[in-house]
Formats: C-alpha cells, structure tokens, sequence
C-alpha cells in the first residue's frame, strides 16, 4: 500500500512538471511572437535594427537563464517538501514523547528544543507566504504579457490600414495630377483665345499652379520614397522572421531532449531523496533507543539545526528568485515603452498623410474654377448696389420675372447722381442691362461663398424696391 501511494505521488509531481513545461513553452511563443511584432513596425533607422538584435538576444539569455531558473524552483520545490512532510512527522513523534513520557520540568535541553521547533515552525510559516506571494506575482506578470501581446496585435493591424490607406492615396494623387495636367492643356487655348485683357491673369494663375504642382510632386516622391523604404523594411523583417522561426523550432527541440533528461533527473533524484528519508529514520531511531531519554531533546536539536541551515540555502534560493522578478518587471516596462513609442510614431504618420491630402485638395479645386470666378472682388466705396436704384419718373414699372427670393446681386459702382431729367432714360436702361446680367450669371453657375449676394426668404406683396443704407468712407476704412 505505500508503495502505491508513493507510485500515485510520483505520478502527480511528474503531471505537475509537464504543467509546469507546458506554461514556459507557452511564454516562450509568447514572447517570441512579442518579438516578431516588435520587429514589423521599426523604422529605416539602423538604431532600431540593432535595438531589435539586442531585444532578441537578451530574449535568448533570458530563456537560457529561465530554464536553469526552473530547474532550481523544481529542485527546491522537492527539498521544500520532503523537509515539510519530516517536520511533520517529527511533530508527531514529539507529540508521542510528550504524552508518553513524563520529562522533568529543570530538563533545559528539551525546553530548548521546543523554543527551536517553534521558530522553525514560524520560518516555515514565512517561506510558505512568500513563496504564495511569488506565485500570485508570476501570476499577475503573465497576464500583462498576454495583455501587451493583444495591444500589439492590434497596433499592427493599425499599421496595416495605414500602409494600405497611403497606397491608395498615392494612386489617387498620381490620378489627380493626371486629370490636372490635362484639364490645363485643354483649357489652355481657350484662355489663350479669349484676349490679351486676361493674359496677365491667366500667367499668373498658371505660375501659381505650376509652383503648387512642384510642391505637390516634391511630396509625392517624398512618399512614394517612405513607402518603397517600408517595403524593403516588410521584407527584411519577414526574412528575419523566417530565420528566427527555424531557430525556434531548432530550439524547441532541443528544450525538448533537455527536459525530458530534466525529468528523469528529478526521478532519480526523488528516488534518492526518499532512500536517504528511510536510512534517516532508522539511524534516528536507533540512537533514541540506544541513548538515555535525556539526550534525545539535544538529538531532535540537532537534527533541527541541520534542518534550519538547508531552509537557509533554499531562502537565499528565494531571495535569488525576487531579483529575477524584478529584472523581468523592469524589462516588460521597457517594453512597455516602446509600445507608446510606436503609437506616437503612428499618430505622427496619421498627420503627415491629412497634411498632405490638404495641401494637395486646394490646388486640385482651384485648377477646375472658372477663371471669371476666380476674380478678386472689388470693394464697395460709399455704394449701393444698382439693382436696388429706383429709376425716377419711369412709368409703367417694368415686371420683375420670377421671385425676388432667388436673385443674386453682384456688387457694382455706385450709381452717378442725376443732374438733368435727360439722364432717365439712360439709367433705366442701365438698369435692364444690369438685371438682364444677373439672370443670365445665374443660370450659368452658382453663386460661390466667394460672391457676395442678397437673398430675400419670401417674395413680399406689393414689393418696393428699398433702398440699402452703406456704411460711410469713414467706417469703411476704420474697418
């Protein structure tokens, strides 16, 4: 029977191992796969490249100094328990002494012993604590690995929608300069038919166009230049993704043989560790029965002593541990910060594409306006817009088309004062001409925001034309 039990405890700390192993395996991946992210998005520079190489090979001492580090827990974790479960046992027979036999009360050598076993009792104790403590820490470190890993993820698919959202955006201004380019020449010998009044205009236009157009290619190549810079980087970093992948599975093979020797080590180890427990026992019990019961307590001592100076060596063990938990804290903060590092970078790219497109919108709209539009508007010194001049003395009124809600004025000279009776005719036909004007701009475009014009929401029943009170010289120019 406690060869069964022995069978079914070796078989729980061999699953226990294999657990154990399954969860390093799974960080390895993890941090492997925290590696091949973090090389995808780095720049041109060759500062990240080496940064990158010096990330992978203090991953690389990393695993090399975990799977020694494991090794160690494994061994102390064993010691831990075979001493855990002999104080117990020692517990036990001192409970049997105690109530067995009676010791006198001045014997100072069993009192000693008791003081030595509670102490040792509470170090226990405070070994138990920590060692949950670190176990609950690990814990908490693995989760925010696993936590970077997803935010990483989701920072390269990001990048990703950039990379394909500028590729798209490079065809568009390569199509819009095409557009532009021909929508130039062929308005070229109309505004070259039209007159030498325009001629000027029309030079200037095209200078302003033509400069805007050499800012434009001069960004354009700029991008097309960043965007062949991360192809080439795309492709370095999946070959180095390549060659890092058959490293690992190289790797992983070999961790596979090494843990696998590991394990039948720890057997041998176990089978040892129990041979000596049993050799302990019977010498232990040899010596109680060959020397008096006075001796025994300083023979519990001293068994004791030794027992404190082995959980001594497993604490330094310990202390060992927390400085490796702090190293690896440190350098997920690190990682931590190259993280932010790429998000701004992608907030800066994010900028540099909406400027771009804003210088580029402008140019692409003022090329395709009519040129009369693009006139500069001439101020109003004093004026009012003739539309509104009454005509005097005219009768019949002339009938106004279509409603006045509907009209766009245009602002004109100021109307010449009338002097004789014989300028009625004169201005009421300026008037027509002005009206017949504004129709016909009305129908062939759409007043812009540029254009200044008056609406009226409703047409008003029996309309006067009103008079429009203009600001004066003076106001204007304080203005």
């Amino acid at each position: 029977m406690p060869d069964d039990e022995e069978k079914l405890q070796l078989l729980a700390d061999v699953e226990r191992l294999k657990k154990i192993l399954r969860q390093k395996d799974e960080m390895l991946e993890e941090m492997e796969d925290d590696l091949k992210n973090q090389g995808k998005p780095c720049s041109s520079k060759l500062s990240l490249e080496e940064r990158a190489q010096e990330l992978s090979e203090q991953l690389r001492d990393l695993h090399v100094e975990m799977d020694g580090k494991n090794a160690t827990i494994l061994d102390r974790d064993a010691l831990i328990d075979s001493l855990r479960s002999e104080i117990d046992k020692l517990e036990k027979i001192n409970k049997e002494f105690a109530n067995g036999s009676v010791i006198p009360e001045h014997d100072d050598s069993n009192s000693f012993g008791e003081s030595e076993m509670l102490r040792i009792s509470e170090d226990c104790q405070k070994y138990k604590e920590t060692a949950t403590a670190l176990y609950e820490r690990n814990a908490e470190l693995e989760k925010e690995a696993v936590n970077l890993k997803d935010e990483i993820e989701s920072m390269m698919d990001h990048i990703r929608d950039l990379k394909n959202h500028m590729e798209t955006r490079d065809e568009e201004i390569a199509r819009l300069e095409g557009e532009l380019f021909d929508e130039r020449n062929s308005h070229e010998g109309k505004l070259a038919a039209r007159g030498n009044s325009m001629f000027s205009e029309v030079i200037d236009a095209e200078r302003k166009v033509e400069e805007d157009l050499k800012v434009l290619h001069g960004e354009n190549r700029a991008l097309k230049g960043m965007v062949k810079r991360l192809r080439m980087e795309v492709e370095e970093v999946e070959e180095r993704l390549r060659s890092s992948t058959k490293r690992f599975n190289v790797t992983r093979m070999t961790t596979s043989d090494i843990d696998v020797k590991e394990m039948r080590r720890l057997r041998d180890r176990v089978c040892h560790l129990e041979t000596e427990r049993v050799h302990l026992w019977e010498r232990m019990f040899i010596k109680m029965r060959s020397i008096p019961k006075r001796e025994v307590g300083a023979l519990i001592t001293g068994y004791f002593k030794s027992f404190e100076l082995s959980i001594a060596s497993v604490k330094g063990g310990f202390d060992g541990l927390m400085k490796d938990n702090e190293k690896y804290v440190t350098i997920i903060r690190g990682l931590q910060q190259e993280v932010e590092n790429l998000k701004a970078d992608i907030v800066q790219l994010q900028f540099d594409n909406k400027c771009a497109h804003r210088k580029a919108a402008p140019v692409v709209n003022k090329d395709f306006e009519h040129p009369l539009l693009a006139a500069p508007l001439k101020t109003l010194n004093n004026g009012r817009p003739s539309f509104f001049i009454k005509p005097k003395n005219v009768e019949p009124m002339p009938q106004l088309g279509h409603s006045l809600s509907s009209i766009a004025v245009t602002p004109q000279k100021p109307a010449a004062k009338f002097t004789t009776r014989s300028s009625i005719k004169d201005d009421t036909s300026e008037w027509a001409e002005r009206r017949m004007k504004a129709q016909a701009e009305k129908k062939l475009a759409t007043p812009t925001p540029r254009y200044n014009y008056i609406k009226l929401s409703e047409p008003v029943p029996k309309f006067k034309p009103a008079v429009l009170q203009m600001p004066s010289t003076s106001e204007t120019k304080e203005n």
